[in-house]
């Protein structure tokens, strides 16, 4: 599901057990948290309306959830913040995995196309056909001095730290643009012990880690949030 779509399938994978999988995009769940326009949305709801709204939102459902579920996103997403899709992926706790892609426009087709969601495809493939599972970060990042482990059926050949020089938000109120910018950081790779580190400046905000694997396919670690 793309979008919106993506709320209705993170939702259905809580509540109906007859699907194999789920693959949500953008769209997402704790909506009236999200720094961007649906929790700016929500937030100026009446009190019923905001309770009716949080009844339906689909990290209600969540802990229900037993399917594979991939989560894709990117990181710059004005209407589904990144920080509520990590916020979903850590809420399903078992058979999920996160994606993010730098500045990955909001639209329909980088949300489908396979040159620039790969993993949506070889996720399918994977639950599907017993096809070869994406890779994952099975050690999530803490604090300024990163260490990050994963698991891999393919060499992964690329780890990058990507890292807010400010809070999470968005300019008011047309343009949604990010008051932030991202900043690239290399980290280091240790194949062998299957370990990703690095260390962050001191004036980052809040940041989170991609592993690519030999494939091109992007596994991302939970956004962590240093203000918090």
């Amino acid at each position: 599901g793309i979008s919106w779509g993506g709320v209705l399938s993170s939702l259905v994978a809580g509540v109906d057990t007859r699907f194999k999988f789920a693959a949500p995009v953008y769209g997402c769940g704790f909506l009236y948290d999200s720094a961007g326009f649906f929790g700016k949305s929500l937030r100026q709801s009446t009190g019923e309306e905001f309770a009716q709204r949080t009844m339906w939102d689909p990290a209600r459902y969540f802990t229900a959830s037993r399917m594979p579920i991939l989560w894709v996103n990117g990181d710059q997403d004005a209407h589904f913040s990144v920080d509520i899709t990590s916020r979903s992926h850590a809420a399903m706790k078992r058979n999920s995995f996160l994606s993010i892609h730098p500045a990955m426009p909001h639209s329909h087709p980088p949300g489908w196309q396979l040159k620039s969601v790969p993993e949506i495809y070889a996720f399918a493939d994977h639950v599907l056909n017993e096809g070869e599972p994406l890779p994952q970060i099975t050690r999530q990042p803490t604090g300024t001095n990163i260490l990050v482990k994963y698991r891999s059926p393919r060499a992964i050949t690329n780890a990058v730290v990507w890292y807010a020089d400010g809070p999470i938000v968005y300019q008011q109120p047309e343009s949604m643009k990010p008051a932030f910018a991202w900043h690239r950081l290399d980290a280091a790779l240790n194949p062998k012990s299957r370990t990703v580190t690095a260390t962050l400046p001191a004036d980052a905000k809040a940041y989170y880690v991609n592993i690519a694997d030999e494939r091109g396919l992007v596994a991302s670690s939970q956004l962590v949030d240093l203000r918090r």
